[in-house]
Formats: C-alpha cells, sequence, structure tokens
C-alpha cells in the first residue's frame, strides 16, 4: 500500500489543517494511506484522519535539508517509516527542499502555502486571502481614530501580499520589495486631507523604523502608529477562499503523488489547479503580476515614481 506524508516546510499558514485532511482523503478513496508528519522534516508521523479535527503540523526549519547528504539522509528516514510519498506545504524555503527531496529520490509534490506569498508560478498561496482579510480589518478598526497607520505586512522577498491589501485598503501607498519607494511625492500628497493615512510596508523593505520616521517627518503634528505583522499562526480561520483552495490543492497533490508525478508543484491558475514541474520554480523569486501594479495605480496606491 502507499503511504503518503503531509508536512509544513518551515512557516505556518492558515488552512494547513484542510490541506492535510483534503489529501488523506483523496489517498483513501485511492486504496492508500496518508499521515500528518508533525514538527516539519525534522519531525515524526502521527495518524491522520480524513473526518477527524485539523492536525498540528507544527512547522519547523531543517537547514540540514539543503545539502545533499541532508537530502539523502532524510528521504531515507522517510522510507523508513513506510513513506512512499511526500506533499510538502510551505512557500520558497520549502520549494527548495521539495526539490531537494525529489532529486533524492522521494517523490514530492509542493503545494503552495505561505502569508510570504513568494512561491513563483502560481496565482495564490494558501494562506494570503486570510491574511490580506486579517490586515484590511486591522485596519479598519485603527484608522477610525484617524492620524497616520503604517502597516506591515509578511513578503521578506515580494511585495505582492501588501500590494493587495494596499489595494483593498484604499491605502496612499505601499512600500514594496521591487520598486523603489517616491516619499517625495508620497509626502506631497498624502499631506492634504484631513483623514486618515495609511502606508503599508512589505516586510523585506526596508524597516518599520525608518518607514515611520519618513511619515512622521512628512506629518508634522500627527501621530504615526505602527502595526506589526500578524503572526500566521495566530490569524483567524482560514477564509473561505483559503479553506476551498486548501481543499483543491491537497486533493491535487494526493492524486499527482499516487499518479506517479512527483517532482512537482500543485499551482492555481486561471481557477484550476494543476501540476507544474518543481524545478521551474523552485529557487526563482516571485514577480508581482503587472496586472496588479496596473490595478493599484488605477486605485490610487503609490509604490513606485509616476
Amino acid at each position: 500500500m502507499s503511504r503518503i506524508a503531509v508536512v509544513a516546510g518551515g512557516s505556518a499558514a492558515p488552512g494547513l489543517g484542510t490541506l492535510a485532511r483534503a489529501a488523506a482523503a483523496a489517498a483513501a478513496a485511492a486504496g492508500a494511506e496518508a499521515v500528518a508528519w508533525t514538527g516539519g522534516f525534522g519531525g515524526a508521523p502521527r495518524p491522520l484522519d480524513p473526518a477527524g479535527p485539523d492536525p498540528d503540523l507544527a512547522p519547523a526549519p531543517f537547514p540540514d535539508l539543503l545539502r545533499p547528504e541532508g537530502a539523502v539522509a532524510l528521504a531515507g528516514r522517510f522510507r523508513g517509516a513506510g513513506v512512499t510519498g511526500l506533499v510538502v506545504a510551505g512557500g520558497e524555503g520549502a520549494a527548495a527542499g521539495a526539490a531537494a527531496l525529489a532529486r533524492a529520490g522521494l517523490p514530492a509534490v509542493l503545494v503552495p502555502a505561505t502569508v510570504q506569498d513568494d512561491v513563483r508560478g502560481t496565482d495564490a498561496c494558501i494562506g494570503v486571502d486570510t491574511l490580506v482579510n486579517a490586515v484590511l480589518r486591522r485596519i479598519a478598526g485603527e484608522a477610525a481614530a484617524g492620524g497616520a497607520l503604517l502597516v506591515d505586512v509578511p513578503g521578506a522577498l515580494t511585495g505582492h501580499a501588501a500590494l493587495l491589501a494596499a489595494v483593498g485598503a484604499a491605502a496612499s501607498g505601499a512600500i514594496l520589495v521591487e520598486r523603489p519607494f517616491p516619499w517625495r511625492e508620497w509626502a506631497s500628497l498624502a499631506g492634504r486631507g484631513a483623514g486618515p493615512v495609511v502606508l503599508l510596508r512589505a516586510e523585506g523593505a526596508g524597516t518599520a523604523a525608518e518607514a515611520a520616521a519618513r511619515m512622521a517627518a512628512a506629518l508634522p503634528g500627527r501621530e504615526v502608529k505602527v502595526l506589526p505583522e500578524p503572526p500566521a499562526d495566530r490569524l483567524a480561520a482560514p477564509s473561505l477562499f483559503d479553506r476551498l483552495l486548501a481543499l483543491r490543492m491537497g486533493e491535487a497533490a494526493a492524486a499527482a503523488l499516487l499518479g506517479g508525478a512527483g517532482g512537482r508543484m500543485i499551482a492555481f491558475r486561471a481557477g484550476l489547479c494543476m501540476p507544474v514541474l518543481l524545478e521551474e520554480v523552485a529557487g526563482r523569486r516571485r514577480q508581482v503580476p503587472a496586472e496588479l501594479f496596473e490595478i493599484a495605480k488605477k486605485a490610487g496606491v503609490l509604490f513606485e515614481e509616476r
């Protein structure tokens, strides 16, 4: 009997439990078994009931995996536990880990699930919709008091999630990893109105202290409040979109493994979940779609010189 394991590769995201149960249900329907590998790549297997509660995958980093000998040793450990294939949930780091295990001979399929939103080749990552909704609720609650808000959003490698949230919040600007922020132009525009001023910052774009200082200089007399990025493991229950995406991707990942298609990522493209070659996306930085840049411009969100 085939036995697949579901593992979270380094970061938490809303919807991981739904993903794991969906993969287990698809495996059971095909006459196979699924287990939850808790504690990240260096963890241990636990029973996974498709109809039971969400498993606690408890992700954790495992740097040894990126060394060839480390990947071979870990692949052997999975095989020793009877695992014939691996569903890896996570972001850019998990993609590198899944690719390393695939090269070491263990079939692995990546499911993009990270609030960092840093996986190339997919229109959506599980957890990002929940994150953006949480950010919008925080902004709505704080903006009513007036003043100025600097809102930090996960995104060490890309400003995709920050720009999505900026559009949704009708923010004045978004500080992105991909573009130098036009502070002079923003300052000339932001101080004109009497209402609240909201600026979002991707995690990897400078520092919050620097951005807050520049906001304060541009808005004399206004208090600048910094909202730190919400921890992924403390976000609300998955949004409807993320729950449905997790169900579909979990099922597709199990089907790919049981069909012999390891070394793949389940991408969400044009409303469909489809397997793509993992080597085409692992180690490559996600790009903000040109369409989102255009939408942000039309929404009045400043992120680059105009």
